[in-house]
């Protein structure tokens, strides 16, 4: 599954913002990190 792909890049256990991603959805981001079955994406409010 990928988990908001407009912002985020999963190598393996890492994921990494993607150049030139728009940081501004932070509902989708919220979301991601919360369903990431990894716990690769964090993020702080």
């Amino acid at each position: 599954m990928e988990l908001c792909p407009e912002v985020f890049e999963l190598a393996g256990d890492i994921a990494s913002i993607k150049n030139g991603a728009d940081l501004s959805r932070d509902e989708e981001v919220i979301a991601a990190a919360e369903a990431c079955p990894v716990d690769a994406i964090h993020y702080e409010k």
